[in-house]
């Protein structure tokens, strides 16, 4: 940061002509373990921040995922949404298991440590500059539980790892396939192990340098990771005019992560 003017509503950073966001990094199929650590070090050292230190932070719980929103759509949110994003809130207002696990979730989150978080992690945020990270997008930072942030960063892999199974992406370079039930399953697990070391080694360096439980940062970031996938469900439906199949499928990944992440843990490469 060069200077802000609280009056004007005006932040200036110094301009990085070099620098390249991690989603592009991401979509070359070109990420370097080392930068996951990077990144992992980087929100580490953001929750380890001394919140009296840094000043008054805002500490309301982020929008979603809301339980209200769940139950019913206020009339002027109602207004304003596609029919593909009125299709989406009904799927998800209609499961049950969904919104209980929501609920589960906030409420563990309300008894979780408040950290300073970015509480808007995706992998465009991060700018990488001469192989050193930078966050940006400070727009969300609060005081919240430190599990949203990890838990986005996941969940963004995840989403890719889906989306991935009806490309070619990390295939052999002849791969031929055909999108049968077992094929999808069978890819669905590939892509998953192949992404799996980059999550891996953004968790060890996190956990390296936090003091927080593993265990109980460990079923919150997974759940919250859950989260995510289906968040990215609801911004896809704001912007296209249908939403496919994998996207889906991705949601539905993401519901079992968010109701049941304990059972994932070892899948995440996070045990």
């Amino acid at each position: 940061m060069v200077g802000h003017d609280a009056s004007l509503a005006l932040v200036i950073y110094e301009y990085q002509p070099d620098g390249v966001n991690g989603g592009q990094i991401m979509a070359e199929d070109a990420f370097p373990q080392h930068l996951a650590r990077k990144m992992g070090a980087s929100l580490a050292q953001l929750h380890e921040l001394d919140s009296a230190a840094v000043g008054s932070l805002d500490d309301s719980r982020p929008i979603l995922p809301s339980p209200e929103l769940l139950e019913g759509i206020p009339d002027s949110m109602f207004e304003s949404l596609s029919i593909n994003q009125m299709e989406v809130w009904r799927i998800l207002q209609g499961d049950a298991g969904l919104r209980e696990g929501v609920s589960r979730l906030l409420e563990q989150e309300r008894l979780a440590p408040r950290v300073p978080a970015h509480c808007d992690v995706r992998m465009d945020q991060f700018l990488v500059v001469d192989d050193e990270v930078i966050l940006t997008d400070w727009e969300e930072f609060r005081l919240a539980d430190a599990a949203r942030d990890v838990g986005s960063f996941i969940g963004e892999w995840m989403y890719r790892a889906i989306l991935d199974i009806v490309t070619v992406r990390g295939d052999a370079e002849d791969a031929e396939f055909e999108l049968d039930e077992r094929t999808i399953l069978t890819r669905g697990v590939e892509k998953i192990l192949r992404l799996q070391p980059v999550i891996s080694a953004f968790w060890d360096e996190y956990m390296r340098q936090r003091t927080d439980s593993a265990v109980e940062l460990t079923d919150r970031a997974l759940a919250f990771a859950g989260w995510h996938m289906i968040d990215r469900l609801l911004a896809g439906a704001a912007v296209r005019s249908r939403i496919s199949g994998v996207e889906r499928a991705a949601a539905g990944v993401g519901r079992r992560l968010l109701i049941s992440p304990g059972k994932y843990v070892r899948a995440m490469g996070m045990g």
